[in-house]
């Protein structure tokens, strides 16, 4: 009997990995057309703005506006307000969450930080909520203390902060940037500097789905302008099936340190030198235009300053011939 247990453990470990697979193969975050297609669900969330929801949302749907999350300037809150913000809206982890809403940015937003926040399961519903609403009702509000306490695990193995990408980048870590082609070359500047990290891929958002199996197997770290559009853009590559880790903090954070190394690095304010050529061009040849259309003022007044001059001649010696014929009913000048 003894001899059969290493081939029972093996077994054993066996059955076990393959139910740890089946398990972490379980779609934790998907996305549906409708929300007929979601199968069960415990709780509809509303995305949209607070005095939307509140106005007409669905039947039993909960307001959890991204202004809960975001501060006015972009950044993010801290995780512990956040474990604390969704037990406010009556969550503890353990929900499977239909998240609804009218634009496709703020539903990926709210549902990829369910996922991170440690999620049990989350659904977003495609179709505009507009398009779903028949006779709505008032959105129920979170509460101002905390209803339910959220007792998730984060998930923050998903998370990549700026000093590990500082520390990884040698070439080994396959980077995504979800930006746009001009933000990622640099043209358009919406941070204390354009261009995009060392070895970044150009993958934009509105590509998130398609070409997706390419990067499937290479656990890429993605990132896009700041935490809402990072968030947004991870949630759309995880529903593609890219399994992705994400810098949350996004390109403004990296642009603001001078001492991190950028490729095609532009700065605000600063032109190149064809830029600068052309407009130089430009400024000559409206100097030339003005300085032809100042010459000709110039001679018109010239001119006018000569009629001028010649009138108040004649007038004068008009007024001395008359005085000297005597006649004050005869004017021969005028």
């Amino acid at each position: 009997m003894n001899g059969g247990r290493p081939g029972l453990v093996f077994l054993l470990l066996l059955l076990q990995a393959v139910f740890s697979v089946r398990a972490s193969a379980l779609p934790v975050l998907q996305k549906v057309a409708a929300i007929a297609d979601a199968g069960h669900y415990d709780v509809i969330i509303d995305t949209r703005t607070l005095a939307s929801c509140r106005k007409s949302t669905l039947k039993t749907a909960r307001c959890l506006p991204v202004e809960d999350i975001l501060a006015p300037n972009g950044r993010l809150a801290n995780w512990s307000g956040i474990m604390w913000l969704l037990g406010s809206a009556g969550l503890t982890g353990t929900e499977t969450i239909l998240v609804t809403g009218q634009r496709s940015d703020r539903r990926d937003f709210i549902a990829g930080l369910l996922v991170l926040a440690g999620q049990q399961r989350v659904t977003i519903v495609q179709t505009p909520l507009s398009e779903l609403i028949s006779d709505g009702v008032r959105g129920s509000v979170r509460s101002t203390t905390r209803s339910s306490i959220y007792t998730a695990r984060m998930r923050s193995e998903l998370i990549v902060l700026r000093n590990e990408l500082v520390e990884s980048a040698d070439g080994q870590l396959v980077l995504l940037d979800g930006r746009t082609e001009s933000e990622y070359y640099g043209a358009q500047i919406k941070a204390a500097r354009g261009g995009h990290i060392p070895g970044a891929i150009h993958k934009p958002l509105s590509e998130a789905g398609s070409s997706a199996s390419i990067y499937r197997s290479l656990d890429p770290v993605v990132y896009a302008h700041d935490p809402y559009s990072s968030l947004a853009y991870f949630t759309a590559l995880q529903v593609a099936g890219v399994v992705s880790r994400v810098y949350l903090a996004g390109w403004v954070e990296w642009a603001a340190n001078g001492l991190l190394p950028v490729d095609s690095v532009s700065y605000p304010g600063r032109t190149s030198p064809a830029n600068a050529m052309a407009a130089r061009s430009a400024e000559v040849a409206a100097g030339a235009s003005t300085g032809a259309s100042d010459s000709r003022s110039r001679d018109y007044l010239l001119f006018a300053a000569i009629a001028v001059a010649l009138f108040a001649a004649g007038f004068v010696g008009g007024r001395k011939y008359t005085a000297r014929s005597g006649s004050g009913s005869v004017n021969y000048r005028y």
